[in-house]
């Protein structure tokens, strides 16, 4: 599985992107640099199916993550960063709670998603225009071109099971999977951890 971290500069991208990978990626720059790294996800159900079996190798699942360039404004997503992110499967939005609202970054982000979206879709309903469609690609691209311009990501358009195999050559940003991670200053993480009463530590 892919997953690529994205967010506004300075929101902790890639101190979140070292957590999870082990790697030294500099943090604290503005500049258009990605950072990639692949991850093997152990499992000891595996590694007991590897005693009794004893196979010539043995392989763990893996993650790859992707720390995407940090986006500043609306409309600003570039084309090139789109485009590898449509090759993820699965976005984690970073908000950094500590320095900006976390709020208004995630509504920025989230409209450049929108906006690359909207672009892709008017660009093929062009095409369309010109040739013969096939009717439920159509239909389907009307409606979610809809759903955009009332400013909702795709991910809540409720797209059907047909509707998924008409897009899936066009890899929507605002159709995949979102998780968010709020990125909260150290010191109120600790707060937070003594303030645990114990019942929900994992």
């Amino acid at each position: 599985m892919k997953i690529g971290l994205i967010g506004t500069p300075s929101s902790g991208k890639t101190t979140v992107f070292n957590a999870l990978t082990g790697h030294q990626a500099p943090v604290g720059g503005r500049g258009g640099k990605l950072n990639l790294a692949v991850v093997k996800v152990p499992d000891v159900r595996v590694d007991r199916l590897s005693a009794i079996c004893k196979p010539k190798k043995t392989t763990w699942a893996q993650l790859t993550f992707a720390d995407f360039p940090g986006q500043t404004n609306l409309r600003s997503l570039d084309a090139e960063v789109a485009t590898l992110m449509r090759d993820f499967d699965a976005l984690a939005l970073v908000l950094g709670a500590f320095a900006s609202d976390p709020r208004k970054d995630l509504l920025a982000v989230e409209a450049e998603l929108l906006f690359a979206d909207l672009a892709l879709i008017e660009k093929r309903l062009e095409r369309l225009a010109k040739e013969k469609p096939r009717p439920e690609e159509k239909a389907a691209l009307t409606r979610l071109h809809k759903h955009l311009l009332s400013d909702r990501p795709l991910r809540t358009a409720g797209v059907t099971d047909d509707e998924r195999k008409i897009l899936s050559g066009f890899s929507l940003l605002s159709l995949k999977p979102m998780l968010y991670v709020v990125n909260v200053a150290e010191a109120d993480a600790l707060q937070n951890v003594e303030a645990d009463d114990g019942e929900n530590r994992v």
